[in-house]
């Protein structure tokens, strides 16, 4: 697809409507003066001159409008200039000649003609009016010494007009010019902008400056110091695959090398006179310029372009080159950060994928430890059950106490498999909750809890209106909740103590505590009592067979529930544990 010329257009004659306006007033002025003359050229002069006004009138009018719908005509040049010159001299020798009042409108047609093209236009009219004022003195017939002075005269005053009025043309017409170019640059450099934000075809940006600084070729090298200094060319025009080695291969000796060692633009007016350093090619440009791409404090390489005809680059080719070069450092460096992302984010891809290859093979391998102890470690329970009751004969005092610790390690090691499969099943899904009353979860969970409470001398008590509402909730999974906090609450308890459970209907949630009047948890731990395997005190676990995997237990559960899990503790002041359960479903379960 053809791409659409985004800079702005400007036309080559932009001050029309002023020199219509000008054209206009001079006919204008004609008539003007041709009425304020009646006293002195008589009525009969009137109609002539009206007659030359309307005919100018008209042809400027038409040329006009030509112009501005046709931009790029130069029906001024070719039909305006003559013809209005020759409308003011038939105006003039219909008035008395070189004695007409009206020879000032040769300053006017002057001053038309510098407007529009300076000195050139000053020059061009001076000698069209010169030409004039012998045609005017041709069409008196007369060669006395006063018409000649009066041509002499009015000569040297064309000269003066022509001089003075050039000058100011040409100053204001490279004023426009000036202003062009600087629009045309600020156009260029805010498409380049677009473009380094937009992708990061460099070379492109360099077809963008074609219609500000005219070239035949460029080459865009980046530069590299590790692992070995080197540069190469990523972007080039009007090089051959040969050519193109070759400039890579010698580029640190030869222009580039130089512009990126030293940070500043080379500009060589004439290759020919050039022989500090041979050129890849046997017909190398005619004029060059390179510009460095400076990204903050480092050079990442440069810009070259070369033309083959005159003129050569001049020093505003320099300094907007060396914009776009800056410019271009900033795509050149966006790319290679996002390559760089690129990698890094498909390095972390296959991590990640790796990671839960992994994951996925522990959680396996731990159901599958953990289903094989639960065979083996239920035969041992049973028989060592069976031994205690005697079946398989009497026992010693020794064998009995024996067989008691047997028992009670192997009902630990059946907890530590229970919980460490209950660690590894899948989060809850909204198919897996029903309308749930947490009260007499609450009520169920302490009835369960009787006798481990009355070996303790623990009083269990339960708190809790009788306003709560339902919640969607797992009941297997929170009575595990209920079952591991009771369980630790009566475990880290003195004897003679309470345990008390309370349900609380809280904002968009119910929410349940704990509490116990045991020996505390410390500030530092507090933070990590809900890792998995975590233990305040080992000793103190091993004395009461705990290995750490209660609380993430109940954490796990809580959070899939879309609730969550805290705790308030003072050591030798007991604990309270609370957990909340929203009262509507989350679409998706806490991760």
């Amino acid at each position: 697809m053809q791409q659409k010329n985004l800079l702005p257009r400007h036309n080559a004659e932009p001050t029309i409507s002023l020199e219509g306006v000008v054209s206009l007033l001079t006919l204008a002025a004609v008539v003007v003066l041709g009425m304020l003359g009646i006293p002195l050229v008589g009525q009969t002069m009137i109609v002539p001159l009206v007659g030359l006004f309307t005919i100018g009138l008209a042809l400027n009018l038409a040329l006009v409008w030509l112009e501005r719908r046709y931009d790029h005509l130069r029906l001024w040049d070719w039909i305006g200039s003559p013809a209005n010159l020759a409308l003011l001299t038939a105006g003039l020798h219909l008035s008395w000649g070189l004695s007409s009042p009206y020879l000032p409108l040769y300053a006017v047609y002057i001053v038309t003609g510098a407007i529009r093209h300076g000195r050139r236009g000053a020059t061009q009219s001076a000698v069209l009016s010169m030409m004039s004022l012998l045609v005017l003195l041709a069409l008196g017939r007369s060669l006395a010494l006063e018409p000649l002075v009066r041509v002499a005269i009015n000569v040297g005053v064309l000269l003066l007009t022509g001089a003075v009025a050039g000058w100011l043309g040409q100053r204001r017409i490279d004023a426009v010019h000036s202003a062009e170019r600087r629009a045309e640059e600020l156009a260029v450099l805010n498409e380049i902008g677009r473009t380094i934000n937009t992708r990061t075809e460099v070379d492109r940006l360099l077809e963008l400056l074609k219609p500000i600084i005219p070239f035949d070729g460029y080459a865009l090298y980046l530069y590299q110091a590790q692992p070995v200094e080197r540069m190469r060319i990523v972007a080039a025009l009007e090089l051959t695959p040969e050519e193109k080695e070759m400039a890579e291969r010698t580029a640190l000796e030869r222009h580039p090398g130089w512009v990126v060692r030293n940070r500043q633009t080379l500009r060589v007016d004439d290759t020919c006179a050039d022989d500090r350093v041979c050129y890849v090619r046997s017909h190398p440009p005619r004029s060059i310029l390179y510009a460095p791409m400076r990204y903050e404090d480092r050079c990442l390489g440069a810009i070259g372009l070369g033309r083959f005809g005159p003129p050569p680059f001049s020093e505003a080719d320099e300094h907007l080159l060396q914009a776009v070069a800056d410019q271009a450092a900033v795509a050149v460096e966006n790319a290679q950060l996002y390559q760089e992302l690129e990698e890094r984010a498909y390095q972390l891809h296959r991590t990640y994928e790796e990671l839960q290859d992994l994951d996925r093979r522990r959680a396996e391998f731990v159901q599958d430890v953990s289903h094989d102890l639960r065979a083996p470690l239920t035969f041992i329970k049973g028989y060592v059950e069976l031994m205690l009751q005697g079946e398989q004969g009497p026992l010693t005092e020794q064998q009995r106490k024996s067989l008691d610790i047997v028992l009670d390690k192997t009902r630990l090691l059946s907890r530590m498999a229970e919980d460490i499969i209950l660690l590894q099943r899948p989060q809850l899904g909204p198919d897996t909750l029903t309308p749930t009353s947490l009260p007499n979860l609450a009520r169920v969970a302490l009835q369960g809890a009787e006798a481990a409470a009355k070996a303790a001398h623990i009083t269990l008590r339960v708190e809790t209106p009788d306003d709560i509402p339902q919640v969607p909730a797992n009941p297997r999974r929170l009575m595990q909740v209920f079952d591991n906090l009771l369980s630790n609450a009566i475990k880290y308890s003195p004897g003679g103590g309470t345990v008390t459970v309370s349900v609380e209907d809280v904002d968009d949630a119910v929410q349940v505590a704990v509490k116990d009047e045991g020996i505390g948890i410390p500030k530092e731990a507090q933070a990590h009592i809900f890792e998995r395997f975590y233990q305040v005190d080992p000793s103190r676990s091993r004395r009461f067979g705990s290995i750490g995997l209660g609380l993430a237990i109940v954490k796990e559960v809580v959070e899939d529930h879309g609730g969550e899990v805290w705790l308030e503790s003072e050591i030798g002041r007991g604990s309270t544990f609370y957990f909340t359960v929203p009262k509507t479903p989350l679409a998706h379960p806490a991760q």
